[in-house]
């Protein structure tokens, strides 16, 4: 799992005036994603889930891609603040926005109890090369079978206690 610890902060001038320029794209990518979700939970269209195509510009220093994170956690955490759906807000922005920025990140969408009468549990999450990003991996075991990805960067898994799914999607190993 990534943590900020993982992430130096340079003190520089360009360091602060790409910052301003930073703070600006991760307000409005955030603000355009936030409804793009908004609408998708709304219409319960989960079909339309797709992410963008990465960016090119992947020149990111360590530092800036924690204060992207941050930032984008943040302005989530403002315009969701009381949503039951917030992980999936949080996770869907920051992964539209890190992969215009060039980060080749994935959106992980896990779900349990599909055809009980109990309400559906989930959760959502973003990770790079496999791993989570400020995550914690309790969450990431309750969705071990992967069911699906499709070509926009979005991975679909199962809960361990749904079996007909596991099943009928033959699917022997968890990660």
């Amino acid at each position: 799992m990534y943590t900020s610890s993982d992430f130096n902060s340079p003190k520089s001038t360009a360091f602060n005036s790409h910052l301003i320029s930073l703070k600006f794209f991760v307000f409005l990518s955030t603000l355009r994603a936030l409804i793009s979700a908004k609408y998708i939970m709304l219409t319960k269209n989960f079909g339309k889930l797709k992410l963008p195509p990465i960016n090119e510009r992947a020149d990111l220093s360590s530092a800036v891609l924690a204060t992207l994170i941050c930032r984008v956690k943040k302005w989530v955490h403002l315009f969701s603040a009381g949503s039951r759906h917030s992980c999936y807000y949080r996770s869907y922005v920051l992964a539209v926005v890190l992969r215009q920025r060039g980060i080749p990140v994935s959106l992980n969408v896990g779900l349990r109890n599909l055809r009980s009468q109990a309400k559906n549990r989930g959760h959502c999450w973003v990770t790079l090369k496999g791993k989570p990003i400020f995550e914690f991996d309790d969450g990431i075991r309750l969705y071990p079978y992967l069911l699906k990805q499709n070509p926009y960067g979005i991975n679909f898994w199962a809960g361990s206690n749904d079996e007909h799914l596991i099943k009928r999607h033959k699917i022997n190993s968890p990660h």
